[in-house]
């Protein structure tokens, strides 16, 4: 916005009709609506040059201006307001002081009588307070569940003890087997992104057998699934338990091909999976090809495509083909086929990111250019990771019940983010997340040494 020289009483109004910036006479105070996405939120800017300017979303202070959040509608500052003004302010100051729940969260879902997270309720957070707040909403609702509550509780006391579990004793007792993303294959592991890198030599590091399932990087859902079912059946008859990882489009995949192994009925194999980690699971599609779709727009993922922290950059021309099986239509079909033949008591662990606070927009993530134009294009307005909205990046309880899930302030790579001020890009922190996350898969079984 250009600068505006204002005079006492002028207005200025944004396109929904709100007071962008007033000029107040004592101090020069203009009240500000910051229309940001992820943090919907008024500030007031004091400029004693009398100028209404677009700030930073970020607060931050100088020698001529200072940009805070503001907490609490300060009618005194007011007085010589018109009457009909005041009554516009006040509407912005009941968003805003209805948006501090936001530093309380669990106030909030209490009096407002939430009971479930759902795909409408978090675009309606989204759209009246922003998406950091209905991602608050989101983890508050989660950590009410004692079992989730007490998971993050003992995941925070191995960080802060710099507890990492070894369970090199189980090699021979149990195995990982993991089912990467798109775009992600074992043969890049020196070629690809550090966060890529790390999560292969982190899995490797817990001294349990690790098997990564060969499928095509770029293949659809159900042909994966078909690839990937006789190497399952092929660790499933070792004598090893086994413990399922799967990332983002590997989710859908690993839970159709284990469907269609129990489909099969093999009795030897039963009981064998012991547990199922979840990490950005893609259990409802992704937005962007959901976009691309209904506006029969391919031209659209361009910009994304050339931003995607792949492993090499010429495959990303490929995700041209993904459009049509990252729909969520086709992701919610898959998994309602697949849901009838999986094990209702099997323990699924959910670890799902998505930004808590703008720390992931103020690191060096690879994932900031996806995440700024995921705003920008506008492409959803509910909480995400980036890639996936919230809550669809969880097992659905019609698969099971027996869930554990942990929410990280970060995006879709999961290792860009915190875990109260525990940071992930810390190999240690990590690692140690890692084997809070097995153990606490091992620790509902019984294995002698």
């Amino acid at each position: 916005m250009a600068k505006t020289r204002l005079q006492v009483g002028d207005i200025l109004r944004d396109e929904k009709g709100f007071p962008r910036c007033y000029l107040v006479k004592d101090g020069a105070y203009y009240f500000k609506w910051w229309n940001d996405p992820l943090t919907r939120r008024v500030r007031y800017y004091k400029d004693p040059d009398g100028n209404c300017r677009t700030v930073a979303p970020q607060a931050r202070q100088g020698n001529a201006s200072q940009v805070v959040y503001w907490e609490k509608y300060d009618e005194t500052k007011l007085s010589e307001v018109p009457q009909s003004i005041k009554n516009e302010l006040r509407q912005i100051a009941q968003k805003t002081n209805e948006l501090l729940s936001s530093d309380n969260p669990e106030k909030f879902i209490e009096e407002q009588g939430i009971q479930e997270y759902s795909l409408k309720l978090n675009r309606e957070l989204s759209l009246r307070y922003g998406q950091i707040f209905s991602a608050k909403v989101f983890r508050a609702l989660i950590e009410k569940d004692s079992r989730n509550k007490d998971f993050k509780n003992a995941v925070l006391k191995n960080f802060s003890e710099r507890s990492i579990l070894d369970f090199t004793a189980l090699k021979d007792k149990v195995s990982i087997v993991v089912s990467f993303g798109l775009g992600w294959e074992e043969k890049y592991s020196q070629a690809t992104p550090i966060y890529i890198r790390e999560f292969l030599q982190d899995i490797k590091s817990l001294g349990l057998h690790v098997r990564f399932l060969k499928k095509n990087p770029w293949g659809s859902i159900r042909s994966n699934a078909e690839m990937i079912k006789e190497q399952l059946v092929d660790e499933l008859h070792t004598k090893r338990d086994v413990i399922l990882v799967s990332l983002c489009k590997g989710t859908p995949e690993l839970l159709l091909a284990e469907s269609k192994v129990y489909s099969e009925g093999a009795e030897d194999i039963q009981g064998r999976i012991i547990g199922h980690v979840n990490l950005s699971g893609m259990l409802g599609g992704t937005f962007y090809s959901d976009k691309a779709n209904e506006l029969l727009l391919p031209k659209l993922l361009n910009p994304i495509l050339k931003l995607i922290p792949l492993p090499s950059a010429k495959d990303t021309a490929s995700m041209y083909g993904a459009i049509d099986f990252m729909r969520s239509d086709v992701v919610e079909g898959v998994i309602e086929e697949a849901t009838p033949y999986l094990p209702k008591n099997l323990l699924y662990i959910n670890i799902t990111g998505a930004p808590l606070s703008s720390q992931v927009l103020e690191n060096s993530s690879p994932m900031i250019p996806v995440v700024k134009y995921t705003q920008l294009g506008k492409l959803t307005e509910g909480a995400n990771d980036g890639f996936l909205e919230l809550p669809k990046t969880l097992i659905p309880e019609t698969i099971s019940h027996n869930q554990v899930t942990l929410v990280i302030d970060s995006s879709h790579l999961l290792g860009d983010g915190v875990i109260e001020n525990f940071r992930l890009s810390e190999e240690r922190v990590r690692r140690s997340l890692y084997s809070s996350i097995i153990g606490r898969v091992v620790s509902e079984q019984e294995y002698s040494n």
